[in-house]
């Protein structure tokens, strides 16, 4: 089925109620609230409504100045759901913000308060957090994994969710099931998102093509026409001393595309010491399930054409660090590059104090896998390479800390137990990268 957008202008307003899980309180009540960066002094809002109570002037009021700012209504063919969006500008970068959204009809139900802050400004040389996985759906380990987040979430300055969201795949109301599932996530923490294969690939997606994942969710300079394939969902920012740079690799990456030549500018004008890419497919990745396109022998970089095409402008720009997901584990690499000819173990020690591997000045890219969000298990096997340090098949989440400028720390703290349920959490497995 494909999933028509819908889209129409609002307005203005002001009253409090209370905001919960969408699926437990009345028609035109809000629910589903999150934020996300826009550009360093931009924020998008967004939120769900029951469409049984139409809303004429869906707003956002913002803390305690009074400020109101006009909503855009959107929702697709498939849905019951009302969604609405409002950007929010000229906001201080790093201060706190208290906001409620609702209807400014007479006798509507606003939310609870909920509060978002907007990327600390690049000479901020102070420690920073955030948490990051993907590959999550509904499952008990999902919850699971959701709630030890939830409880982790205190002081993270923002949340990446590195594709395949929901697992919907058409039934919407696996949407609406998800968003209340990780609405502690997302009250009062930025939350980031790249687009899996499940959330954008026609097959993949039972037809959603994309069309849930971008009114759902609004990402900076985020495009999405009739055909996915011309899709813009990459992006970057700034955040302090790293540049965290978004891609999409569900789309079309091969040199001279459009995302192709996007990645090598954004890349070629870093200026922060760090430099982080995310996207959802991997270029390394040792697992052997069936649809990880790796290359023949199973022993270099997850293959042909993503390894091939973007690794070179990793190499060129120093890439420090990327974060993968869709295989549904977790994998540490050494400091890597050349298609897993090129493995930097003389960067790699180890701390005496705690036993954690530490990456001193390393002079390749570090990869992480990290489809542990919560969807089921593969059953693939792990030749385990030369470039692989660790990999464990569990669910859980990657907590990456900032000291200051010069040291990250990356913990992968998993659900617990052998069924991934619970026991936890417990972090199995660390790493620092150090840069003079």
């Amino acid at each position: 089925m494909k999933f028509a957008l819908l889209s129409v202008l609002a307005a203005s307003g002001a009253i409090l109620g209370a905001s919960v899980c969408l699926s437990e309180v009345p028609a035109g009540t809000p629910g589903q609230v999150h934020s996300s960066y826009l550009s360093e002094t931009s924020v998008a809002v967004v939120w769900t409504a029951r469409p049984e109570t139409p809303c004429s002037s869906p707003v956002v009021n913002v803390g305690d100045d009074g400020l109101v700012v006009s909503a855009l209504t959107e929702t697709y063919a498939s849905t019951n759901d009302t969604m609405y969006n409002a950007v929010l500008e000229d906001l201080v970068p790093g201060k706190t913000y208290s906001y409620t959204v609702g209807c400014a009809d007479e006798g509507s139900t606003f939310s609870d308060t909920f509060s978002f802050a907007p990327p600390p400004s690049k000479d901020d040389d102070s420690g920073f957090s955030f948490l990051t996985f993907g590959d999550m759906g509904v499952t008990a380990a999902a919850q699971v994994a959701t709630a030890n987040m939830a409880k982790d979430l205190e002081g993270r300055e923002f949340v990446f969710h590195n594709g395949d969201i929901s697992y919907a795949r058409g039934e919407d109301d696996v949407w609406d099931q998800w968003f209340d599932q990780v609405q502690p996530l997302q009250a009062n923490s930025v939350y980031m998102v790249s687009a899996g294969n499940h959330d954008l690939l026609p097959t993949d997606s039972a037809g959603e093509d994309g069309i849930p994942y971008t009114v759902r969710f609004k990402m900076p300079q985020q495009y999405m026409p009739n055909d996915p394939e011309d899709a813009i969902l990459y992006y970057s920012w700034v955040h302090r001393y790293i540049t965290m740079v978004v891609i999409s690799t569900d789309t079309d990456y091969f040199e001279d595309t459009p995302q192709y030549k996007w990645l090598e500018e954004t890349l070629k004008s870093v200026t922060t010491p760090w430099t982080i890419v995310a996207g959802h497919k991997n270029l390394y990745c040792s697992s052997t399930f069936g649809n990880n396109e790796r290359s023949p022998d199973g022993t270099r970089g997850d293959a042909g054409s993503l390894t091939n095409s973007l690794e070179p402008l990793f190499e060129k720009y120093g890439v420090d660090v990327y974060l993968g997901g869709h295989i549904h584990a977790y994998e540490r690499t050494y400091p890597v590059n050349t298609n897993g000819t090129f493995v930097d173990l003389a960067s790699v020690s180890v701390n005496e104090e705690d036993g954690v591997d530490v990456y001193s000045n390393p002079t390749a890219t570090t990869h992480l896998v990290l489809g542990t969000g919560g969807a089921g298990h593969l059953g693939e096997d792990w030749p385990e390479p030369e470039w692989s340090a660790k990999h464990y098949e569990e669910f859980g989440y990657a907590r990456i800390e900032f000291t200051n400028s010069s040291a990250m720390k990356m913990e992968f703290v998993a659900n617990g137990n052998e069924d991934d349920i619970g026991d936890g959490p417990i972090v199995r497995d660390a790493l620092w990268i150090v840069k003079d």
